[in-house]
């Protein structure tokens, strides 16, 4: 290993740990839970009833969305104890951080294209997300890696990774097919591909057989708001990764036929992108590797005056410094902080009832108080624009027979109200519906209120007037 190489490992190696221990530090220093993420504590939660037998959620009333992650969790669970989980994502990070300069050296002649591709990525918001969480695109992302890199060099490997891909994250799966299928009719190499392919379907199949509750191929609205960081995406694309991605594309695009495979998958990726989270994690890697094409032309190109150069370079790094920087933020602030897992836990010791509160919340709710959740981020389709509806109905309502009405029809007994709901998550106003019931009739009692979060409840049938 040539030294520039070993100091684009090291540098990736050491960048990596340091953007994933920094949000997950803080957050303990601030006595919050580690994980920012309400799918994580869905999926601990789903491993924890694994590992009793049971596949049907009794909190949320329907069974869990399964794969081989969530079988592999639960010994993970009982081999670190919870405290200790964040150990996993972190590992898988860094595993990720070096395949993925490992795949890039493959693709650049110069070096120093990977690893500012391998930089990029792990200063990337979307790898900040992956593994400072635990959920099926933690694992899926180094097994979709680990087959990338042993497919390309022709080793069989590839094949043991592409099944466990197969049942770990079908989108992930589905997608990663579809590139290595062009990938290898493009490069004529169809052979290596089928031997590929046909265990990991095996695999798919006898793990559908025995496993039906497997999670199904999950799609997403288009939108800037689920797609744009900046626009609240947890797991999203930066504007300025994917503006320094598009001129890289615009470079490569002048290269001619030698990349038409890299410019009609990009396309491709592109398109997946707006309706999975899998085509997200495909499309940063693609923006990682345009990003590297363009500084590196930066790089070499001749530059009248030296000072405009490293002043353009500096920018550039400060403005992926930038993006991380903010992303951190994001997960370092993120709930559930530590006044609302004391809120919770204090809700764990009441009387069985479902709670209402925003719908993010809803994972917290039901991992740290083990009582069900009225919405939350497991429920889709119609269902979930019904359970919106009488959300909405129930937030903004002053008409006290219409909230009890509601409460009553779904066994609503609790409230979780946090200072975030009270100040824009959800009201604007002290006095805005719900609010407004909650503070001046009978109805409702407050059993908590620490740090701002308050935890009342509502007998169910019981109503009365609004006080005077």
């Amino acid at each position: 290993m040539n030294k520039l190489k070993l100091l684009g490992f090291l540098s990736v190696f050491i960048i990596s740990i340091l953007v994933l221990v920094i949000p997950l530090g803080i957050r303990y220093a601030h006595g919050d839970p580690l994980f920012a993420s309400g799918l994580t504590y869905y999926n601990m939660r789903a491993s924890e009833d694994l590992s009793s037998g049971f596949v049907f959620d009794n909190l949320q009333g329907k069974p869990h969305k399964l794969s081989f992650f969530h079988y592999l969790l639960y010994p993970l669970i009982n081999l670190l104890g919870e405290n200790n989980l964040f150990i996993i994502p972190i590992i898988l990070g860094v595993l990720s951080s070096v395949l993925f300069f490992l795949v890039c050296e493959l693709f650049f002649d110069d070096e120093r294209g990977a690893i500012i591709a391998g930089v990029a990525f792990v200063l990337s918001p979307i790898f900040i997300y992956l593994f400072t969480s635990l959920t099926p695109y933690t694992f899926a992302t180094p097994l979709f890696l680990l087959f990338v890199y042993f497919f390309l060099i022709k080793n069989n490997l590839s094949i043991l990774f592409l099944a466990f891909l197969s049942i770990t994250n079908f989108s992930f799966f589905v997608l990663s097919v579809i590139l290595v299928a062009f990938e290898s009719f493009y490069h004529k190499s169809k052979n290596f591909f089928l031997i590929n392919l046909i265990p990991s379907i095996v695999s798919l199949f006898i793990f559908l057989y025995f496993f039906h509750n497997f999670v199904d191929f999950e799609l997403l609205s288009p939108s800037f708001s689920s797609f744009f960081i900046s626009f609240g995406a947890k797991i999203g694309v930066a504007f300025f990764y994917l503006f320094l991605g598009l001129l890289g594309f615009f470079i490569i695009s002048q290269q001619g036929r030698p990349y038409n495979y890299l410019l009609g998958s990009t396309m491709f990726v592109l398109v997946a992108s707006l309706f999975t989270v899998g085509g997200k994690i495909l499309l940063n890697f693609y923006l990682c590797i345009f990003t590297a094409v363009m500084i590196l032309f930066l790089i070499k190109r001749e530059w009248a005056i030296m000072t405009i150069k490293r002043f353009t370079l500096l920018l550039i790094f400060c403005g992926l410094i930038f993006s991380t920087a903010l992303y951190s933020d994001q997960i370092i602030v993120s709930q559930p902080d530590n006044n609302l897992e004391k809120a919770l836990v204090f809700l764990s010791l009441e009387p069985q009832g479902k709670v209402f509160s925003y719908q993010e919340y809803g994972y917290f709710i039901e991992y740290f108080s083990n009582k069900s959740s009225f919405l939350d981020n497991s429920f889709d389709g119609d269902l979930n624009s019904t359970l919106r509806t009488t959300e909405n109905n129930i937030f903004y309502s002053r008409k006290l027979e219409t909230t009890t009405t509601l409460l009553d029809e779904n066994e609503i007994k609790y409230f979780l109200i946090t200072p975030d709901m009270k100040t824009g998550l959800v009201w604007k106003k002290s006095e805005e519906g719900l609010l407004f019931l909650l503070k001046n009739t009978n109805s409702f009692k407050k059993i908590y209120d620490y740090g701002g979060v308050e935890i009342w409840t509502y007998p169910v049938g019981f109503q009365s007037e609004i006080r005077s």
